[in-house]
């Protein structure tokens, strides 16, 4: 399945969605929330290993968020280091 995330009216087209992979093209173009939201829709109840790839370049209104996850690995209360790898 292929999609598309022009503005925050789009998640509503991936939310309660349940995917095993999530594949976002220029990941630095979404906000962090955008991102949060794609996912949290990573799961199943299958055992098929879930995944999220990103790929992107600097810039962008993600590049904050980007950077602090895999450049700066600077996480928050509850984000798991072994969750994220460049």
């Amino acid at each position: 399945m292929l999609g598309y995330l022009s503005d925050h009216g789009d998640l509503l087209r991936y939310q309660g969605q349940e995917y095993d992979i999530i594949a976002v093209d220029e990941a630095t173009q979404i906000d962090e929330e955008m991102f949060l939201v794609l996912a949290a829709s990573l799961r199943g109840a299958n055992s098929f290993p879930k995944r999220m790839y990103l790929t992107c370049n600097p810039g962008g209104v993600g590049h904050g968020w980007v950077k602090r996850l895999f450049i700066d690995k600077s996480y928050r209360a509850g984000e798991n280091p072994a969750d994220y790898c460049f």
